[in-house]
C-alpha cells in the first residue's frame, strides 16, 4: 500500500508559486468569513501561514454573525477591487443567501471557483484554474502515475466543494463516474477501481465496501470524537494499492492550490 504524501506535493507547488511570484510581483487575498467558529478558526489560520511562508498576503475581514447581507455584499464588493483573490468562508449564517454571496466575487477573483458562473466555467473548460479540492486529486495522480483510462470510478458526495467539481472535472477528462450521495450503492463501491470521497461523514466506506487493490482518496474531512477524520474508515486502507488519507493527503494539497489559482 503507496500513501500519498500530501505535504511533499504541496511543498513542490510552493515552490512553483514562489517562482510565479517572481515574476508577476506581489499578489494578495482577502478571506471574508461571518461568526465565530473554533474549527473554521484553524482552516483560516492555517490559510493565513500557507500566504506568509509563501510570500503572498493574506487579509481576513472577520464579520459579526449580525452583519446584513447587504453590508457583506458590499465587503465583497470592495475585496473584488482591492485583493487579486477573495474567499467567501463557508459555512455563512442561515440569515445570509449563501449563493447570492458567492456569485458576488467577481469570476476573475474567485479562487475557490464557487461562483455559479465559476463552476459552470470550469465544467465547460474555459477557464485554466481548478477548484481547489480538484487541483489536489488531479495533482495526486499525476504524482504518482495513476492511470484513471478504463478504470471504474466512483465520487461519494455531490457537494460544490468535492463531488460535483470532481465529477464534472473526470467527465471532461472523459472518464466514465459514478456518483452517489452519502455512500449509495454498496456495489457499485466493491466493483470500484477508484473511491473518491466527499460526503463529510466520518468513516463512511468501510473495509467490505471496497476490493483488494483500489484506489482511495478522501476528501471527506469532518470531525469525530473532536479529531479529524476522513470519509474512509483506516480498516480500509490496508486493501489499497494506493491511498490518500487523511490528514495529510488532499488537505495540503488543496490549500496550496487556492493560492495557485491567483495566477
Amino acid at each position: 500500500m503507496i500513501k500519498v504524501d500530501g505535504k511533499k506535493i504541496a511543498e513542490r507547488i510552493k515552490s512553483e508559486i514562489r517562482t510565479l511570484l517572481s515574476d508577476s510581483g506581489p499578489k494578495s487575498l482577502a478571506i471574508v468569513y461571518v461568526g465565530e467558529n473554533p474549527v473554521i478558526d484553524s482552516y483560516v489560520a492555517l490559510k493565513r501561514r500557507m500566504g506568509e511562508e509563501i510570500g503572498i498576503r493574506v487579509e481576513v475581514m472577520r464579520f459579526a454573525n449580525d452583519i446584513s447581507e447587504a453590508e457583506l455584499l458590499t465587503e465583497i464588493s470592495t475585496s473584488n477591487e482591492d485583493f487579486d483573490g477573495v474567499i467567501v468562508q463557508l459555512p455563512l449564517p442561515e440569515s445570509i443567501n449563501k449563493d447570492r454571496i458567492l456569485n458576488a466575487v467577481s469570476a476573475e477573483k474567485d479562487v475557490d471557483v464557487l461562483s455559479s458562473v465559476s463552476a459552470e466555467m470550469f465544467a465547460n473548460g474555459l477557464i485554466k484554474k481548478m477548484p481547489p479540492v480538484v487541483a489536489a486529486v488531479s495533482e495526486i495522480v499525476k504524482e504518482y502515475d495513476i492511470d484513471l483510462s478504463g478504470k471504474k470510478i466512483v465520487v461519494v458526495g455531490q457537494g460544490a466543494l468535492v463531488g460535483r467539481p470532481v465529477a464534472a472535472w473526470l467527465r471532461r477528462e472523459g472518464r466514465e463516474v459514478q456518483v452517489f450521495e452519502k455512500g449509495g450503492d454498496e456495489q457499485a463501491l466493491r466493483d470500484a477501481d477508484v473511491i473518491i470521497t466527499g460526503a463529510g461523514v466520518p468513516g463512511l466506506v468501510t473495509a467490505d465496501m471496497v476490493k483488494e487493490g483500489s484506489i482511495l482518496i478522501d476528501a471527506g474531512t469532518s470531525t469525530s470524537s473532536g479529531k479529524l477524520a476522513g470519509g474512509i474508515d483506516l480498516s480500509a486502507y490496508e486493501k489499497a494499492l494506493i491511498v490518500s488519507g487523511v490528514p495529510g493527503g488532499v488537505g495540503p494539497i488543496t490549500v496550496v492550490s487556492l493560492f495557485k489559482n491567483l495566477f
